[in-house]
């Protein structure tokens, strides 16, 4: 359905959410959300977008390999679109495994999952006129959900 999305808002839930039992490791891992000092909104279907992040956390834990103990969720503004960052400091993704995270029922490292979370998170970004990328980063791996403003609301 759609409707005018607050990222801040969403983003929080989301965190609440994932910690709040969503996790899929018995370690614990911290995760901090820095976002932009003003509300950033998007059109679109909230639970989807709600959803892709959530994926993106979910990998970061399956995927980010044994030693991961931080996921950084960063929302900020930039030429007209809100970015959603998702940064962990696990093994990252090599740039040469990229394409083929993101593709359906494959993942770059063997592991849990149906290998469909990034590709979800990416039909989501697509499906609201954004785009998903997979950053380069000093340790571990940021993904980002890049996504159109909605105007004047």
């Amino acid at each position: 359905a759609e409707e005018v999305v607050d990222l801040g808002q969403m983003c929080a839930a989301v965190i609440e959410r994932f910690r709040g039992g969503a996790s899929v490791t018995s370690a614990p891992v911290a995760v901090t959300c820095e976002a932009a000092p003003v509300a950033l909104r998007v059109q679109g279907d909230g639970l989807m977008l709600q959803e892709a992040l959530l994926n993106l956390l979910t990998n970061a834990v399956v995927h980010g390999g044994p030693d991961v103990s931080c996921i950084h969720v960063r929302l900020r503004a930039e030429d007209g679109h809100a970015h959603i960052e998702v940064e962990d400091d696990g093994i990252g993704i090599a740039t040469e495994d990229r394409a083929l995270a993101v593709g359906s029922f494959r993942q770059a490292q063997a592991g849990p999952g149906t290998g469909l979370g990034l590709p979800i998170a990416v039909r989501v970004a697509e499906n609201h006129g954004g785009r998903l990328s997979i950053r380069d980063c000093e340790t571990g791996a940021r993904i980002a959900i890049v996504l159109p403003l909605a105007e004047n609301v």
